[in-house]
């Protein structure tokens, strides 16, 4: 029987376990027969009693597992983590609130048996806010303009063949973003599309700061574009100073206009300083967007499909 883990990140969690287990157990009890799952419950130093309540229920059921850390690293980072620590044929992560619905499950194991080594959830409506929604929308469309080849994968609810651990264990390159790194090494992927639902207890753990600083990660994740912004500001000045000098030569020699003693060379070499400083921080965060591009993409997975289908990684 292969291995099925279902990892869950929590912190603050202690209304929502027992609901996540049992909705979870509705699912696998069909697939008793075929597969054997394993509940991974990575705490992130709850400040509640979540960790005693996992600890209660790991020591009753032999399919529950828990991963304590000792101080709150994220939930990028713990997810990460347990991904590198996984030992099973496919990996399931979701989020204990229920908001990404349990029923997701069965179709990413019928995706993975059809082929698939990667499967995500991608939301089509959130029961949220509309300002939330608006800023959803700006941050896509700064996505696209930013990165020009932008990240589908959401967070949230996702499905890892084993082959796919294994490429990022191999690498071992953590990024704070971590859908941009599963859609790098995921090499044969796919979406589902679904509704998210409201949570039915507790709080969201993610506040306006949090938000602001997943959606920093995602800008810059994958892609040296933001460092080349020096470049065009440095273009763009060195090209104002130029228009500066023809407008004052213009002005003085065949316009008659007085201009008070040194306010044209003041102005024109400001602008040319600045725009020799902006071009050499571009060329110095050319090279260093190159080292960083070289590091994330580092032993991409090659896979190979023969006449059988049968992959084999390169």
């Amino acid at each position: 029987m292969k291995d099925i883990n279902i990892l869950c990140p929590v912190y603050n969690e202690s209304e929502n376990i027992r609901l996540f287990i049992s909705e979870f157990d509705k699912i696998i009890s069909g697939y008793a027969d075929k597969y054997k799952f394993t509940f991974y419950f990575a705490d992130n130093c709850s400040t509640d009693d979540t960790l005693s309540i996992l600890k209660e229920i790991s020591q009753s059921r032999n399919d529950v597992r828990v991963i304590s850390y000792a101080k709150n690293y994220g939930v990028m980072k713990s997810i990460y983590t347990g991904i590198l620590n996984s030992k099973c044929d496919a990996l399931a992560v979701f989020d204990c609130d229920l908001q990404d619905p349990p029923e997701l499950l069965a179709k990413y194991i019928a995706l993975w048996e059809s082929g698939y080594s990667f499967v995500y959830g991608v939301r089509v409506s959130r029961q949220e806010v509309y300002l939330l929604t608006w800023f959803r929308k700006m941050y896509k469309k700064i996505e696209r303009f930013v990165n020009p080849n932008p990240v589908n994968v959401e967070s949230g609810a996702w499905f890892l063949d084993n082959e796919i651990i294994e490429v990022m264990r191999k690498n071992n390159n953590f990024d704070s973003y971590l859908p941009g790194l599963l859609s790098r090494v995921a090499y044969n992927s796919v979406g589902v599309p679904y509704d998210r639902v409201d949570r039915k207890f507790g709080t969201s753990k993610f506040n306006f700061f949090a938000y602001f600083s997943y959606a920093r990660d995602g800008l810059l994740s994958g892609t040296i574009t933001p460092l080349r912004i020096s470049v065009f500001v440095g273009l763009g000045l060195f090209l104002l100073s130029m228009l500066s000098s023809f407008y004052f030569i213009l002005a003085k020699f065949y316009l008659g206009i007085q201009f008070s003693n040194g306010i044209a060379a003041l102005l024109i070499l400001t602008l040319t300083l600045f725009s020799f400083n902006f071009l050499i921080l571009g060329i110095f965060g050319e090279y260093l967007g190159r080292i960083y591009l070289a590091r994330s993409n580092q032993d991409p997975a090659v896979i190979l499909f023969d006449s059988d289908k049968q992959k084999k990684e390169i």
